[in-house]
């Protein structure tokens, strides 16, 4: 949001006998875009099926345009989970899935300059979850790991069960 973007001022160009002629003149005043990070996190968390909004606090005179690009490309708003508003300065990600975590651009541009910010969302969730027979399970054993519930089968190799967000 743009506080003063011109002006006219006015400005004393000559003295002539003792008296000073002025005359006007408009000036356009610029900044370059800013992006404050004060209160925003630059790895944001969200468990799946939740909304989450990533924000980017953007100012610059004029109004900077904004883009956004997740892992380096433009970000698809016609998909329906997708919603930039706040004159682009939020991206709304609706029913998180674990293939939306990655690198989030904000990327803030106007004619004094551009400027960008990485947000690296992390989506916590299962991505898949295996149904095991009851043969399978008596023939193994229920093992609590690190990432989660993992399940051994005979020949020892681990499925994972469940996992843990927290």
């Amino acid at each position: 949001m743009s506080v003063l973007s011109s002006a006219r001022i006015p400005l004393i160009c000559a003295r002539f006998k003792s008296q000073f002629i002025t005359t006007e003149r408009s000036f356009v005043l610029t900044a370059p875009p800013r992006i404050n990070t004060t209160g925003t996190t630059s790895n944001p968390q969200v468990v799946v099926g939740s909304t989450t909004t990533i924000q980017c606090h953007v100012t610059g005179v004029p109004d900077p345009e904004i883009q956004w690009l997740n892992n380096g490309r433009p970000i698809d708003t016609t998909r329906p989970r997708l919603r930039v508003s706040a004159a682009g300065r939020q991206l709304e990600i609706i029913n998180s899935q674990v293939s939306d975590s990655g690198r989030y651009t904000c990327i803030a541009k106007n004619d004094a300059g551009i400027v960008d910010r990485d947000f690296d969302l992390d989506v916590l969730g299962i991505q898949s979850l295996q149904l095991l027979s009851v043969a399978e399970m008596e023939m193994g054993q229920w093992v609590m790991g690190q990432m989660g519930h993992h399940f051994l089968d005979g020949s020892h190799r681990s499925r994972v069960i469940a996992i843990d967000p927290l």
